[in-house]
């Protein structure tokens, strides 16, 4: 994995230990809504082995101390915090091989609840064509 997309996960996943059980809900509620789009392309984001098992260890020490400042209230969302946090990191990764939509459809809620997410090339495209 190139140092720069490391780089740009380590950012998102800093951004994210910083959110409360309420933008979790929200990011939540924002990803069911786009489940159509994300569901075709999650064979997208699959990963190596290695990318995958570096990316989901540290996505779960970062969620680890996020998770236990929840208490028992935030108990049913544990699991599926952390699947939304290793699949943003995975589209962030694979963004080159979405469209914007598909890619807006994974990270969305995310940069709803203010967590800036790397751009789609495609907008690093317009920005530098500007």
């Amino acid at each position: 994995m190139p140092q720069t997309v490391v780089d740009g996960i380590e950012e998102v996943l800093e951004q994210i230990s910083r959110l409360g059980l309420a933008d979790f809900l929200a990011i939540y509620a924002t990803r069911r809504a786009s489940y159509a789009i994300r569901k075709p392309t999650r064979p997208v984001l699959r990963l190596s082995a290695a990318d995958f098992s570096w990316l989901d260890k540290r996505v779960r020490d970062v969620m680890r101390p996020v998770i236990v400042g929840w208490g028992p209230q935030g108990f049913n969302l544990t699991a599926v915090a952390i699947d939304m946090g290793v699949d943003v990191a995975c589209a962030i990764v694979r963004r080159d091989r979405l469209t914007p939509e598909q890619y807006d459809a994974w990270v969305d809620g995310f940069r709803r609840a203010g967590v800036r997410v790397p751009p789609h090339p495609s907008e690093v495209d317009e920005r530098s064509a500007g």
